[in-house]
């Protein structure tokens, strides 16, 4: 049986909304990286700062595994 990963049950524990401080720390990048975010994702301004939703930042990461090929990532976006 193969793992499959559902951008649905990444990062359960956090909110829809994620701050590029949050995002930045998960993908493991520094602080001048993460205004780079902005641009990848599409970004929210709520006041002064920048959000990102977290489905995105999810399906990011899934199509960004090394070693996955293009069938395993469509077969993960099946809802059961």
């Amino acid at each position: 049986m193969r793992f499959q990963i559902r951008p649905q049950e990444l990062f359960v524990d956090l909110p829809d909304l994620l701050s590029l401080e949050q995002a930045a720390e998960i993908l493991g990048i520094g602080r001048t990286k993460k205004y780079e975010l902005t641009s990848i994702f599409n970004s929210i301004k709520v006041g002064k700062k920048y959000k990102i939703l977290k489905k995105e930042l999810a399906e990011y990461i899934i199509s960004n595994l090394k070693g996955v090929n293009d069938i395993e990532k469509q077969s993960c976006w099946k809802e059961n």
